[in-house]
């Protein structure tokens, strides 16, 4: 009984043990199968590693003949570009050789040229300078002191007279072309009365021309005996029209000590232009001295009314382009009343200003100053034509000195 209970057990041992043993086998069995998928994955694997292989490196191998062959090309066309750069500046710096010495041959050939030259530079330069001291001579271009000389109005004991007095001006210095001068009383009689911006006339039988700024001109400052301002050349004088009688430097000689009033009437010139609209005489004063009028007188240049002026203006500018209307007179009868007669006026200085601050650069010292001073027909004479009849003129301000603006 015991005999079969352990035979019993043995049997079962033994198909646990068989039991087991089939399935160890039937995994060893599938693991082997799993072994044999790997290996022929592992094997195709390293196939398509091989065949990539190749593939890659063949690439390499193309692309590496590649850059090879575009690193000899451009390797060809920079030795190219170097020579050919080379060759043009080799022929460039050729070519400057060439004109150097081409040059210095030229300069060579030239050198006593340049030493005529250079002698002829020095020629005229002294030429200049000799042309220079000849100017400094005339009045035109004379030297003057630290000096303004202004005519203002003022009233001496029981007459009013337009005064010129010497002063100080220490804020500009003098014009080449001011003429010193010392201290002097010019008369010049006025109306009193009236607006004292209006031009204001003055009629009388008085054929003397008070002096004023060209009798200053005409003795340099009481250091000379009288003569014409024109004719010594301390200003100069232009007539647009065509002169029928006497001379055009007379405008400017209407003070002169040695004319009484029986010379003038028997020796003076009558100065008579041709009838002409808008005939106009123009003063030039100098590039470095300018005047500044506050007052003007005029003389009529007949012995009876004739051509004697009715309508006229007085203008000045300082480049001959931009005029300004100082005074303008429209059917003012006052001239010719009587022989050789004189009228005085006087100027707006503050129209004139209004004027000029619109045209010109303005400083303090010159204002209302110009370097031409023209007087212009503005209509008919006396017998209705056109003519410039004059006696003489005379101006009343201040002399300015532009030398240093």
């Amino acid at each position: 009984m015991q005999q079969d209970r352990v035979s019993l057990l043995d049997e079962r041992a033994w198909q646990e043990v068989k039991y087991h043993a089939v399935e160890m086998t039937e995994r060893v069995e599938k693991r082997l199968d799993d072994l044999r998928e790997l290996h022929a994955a592992v094997r195709d694997h390293l196939a398509l590693l091989n065949v990539r292989e190749d593939d890659t490196t063949r690439q390499i191998h193309v692309e590496v003949n590649r850059l090879v062959q575009q690193l000899r090309q451009r390797e060809e066309e920079v030795v190219q570009m170097v020579r050919d750069d080379c060759a043009v500046q080799r022929a460039q710096l050729e070519g400057l050789l060439e004109s150097l010495e081409a040059n210095e041959k030229q300069l060579e050939a030239e050198k006593p040229q340049f030493e005529e030259r250079g002698r002829d530079i020095v020629e005229r330069a002294a030429t200049r300078r000799h042309l220079a001291d000849l100017l400094k001579q005339s009045e035109f271009f004379a030297v003057p002191d630290l000096h303004c000389y202004i005519v203002t109005p003022s009233p001496v004991v029981a007459e009013r007279h337009l005064t010129c007095v010497r002063e100080l001006t220490p804020s500009f210095f003098p014009s080449a072309l001011t003429v010193p001068i010392t201290d002097n009383i010019v008369y010049l009689p006025l109306e009193s009365g009236g607006n004292g911006n209006a031009s204001v006339d003055q009629k009388h039988a008085s054929m003397t021309l008070p002096s004023g700024i060209l009798y200053y001109l005409a003795t340099a400052g009481h250091t000379r005996s009288f003569c014409n301002p024109v004719e010594s050349d301390a200003v100069r004088i232009h007539c647009n029209a065509p002169i029928l009688l006497g001379q055009l430097s007379s405008v400017c000689d209407a003070w002169n000590p040695t004319r009484n009033a029986v010379s003038i009437r028997q020796h003076m010139p009558c100065f008579r232009t041709a009838s002409q609209e808008n005939a106009r005489i123009e003063i030039d004063f100098g590039d470095r001295r300018w005047v500044e009028c506050t007052a003007y007188a005029l003389r009529h240049g007949h012995v009876s009314e004739h051509a004697a002026l009715r309508f006229w203006r007085l203008l000045g500018s300082r480049d001959k382009v931009q005029w300004v209307v100082l005074d303008e007179q429209r059917r003012n009868s006052v001239l010719g009343t009587s022989p050789f007669n004189v009228a005085t006026f006087n100027i707006d200085e503050e129209e004139v200003f209004s004027q000029m601050r619109n045209i010109y650069y303005f400083t303090s010292v010159l204002r209302c100053a110009f370097r031409y001073i023209a007087l212009e027909l503005a209509g008919p004479d006396a017998v209705g034509k056109h003519h410039l009849e004059l006696g003489g003129i005379e101006f009343y301000g201040c002399l300015v000195d532009t030398l240093s603006l």
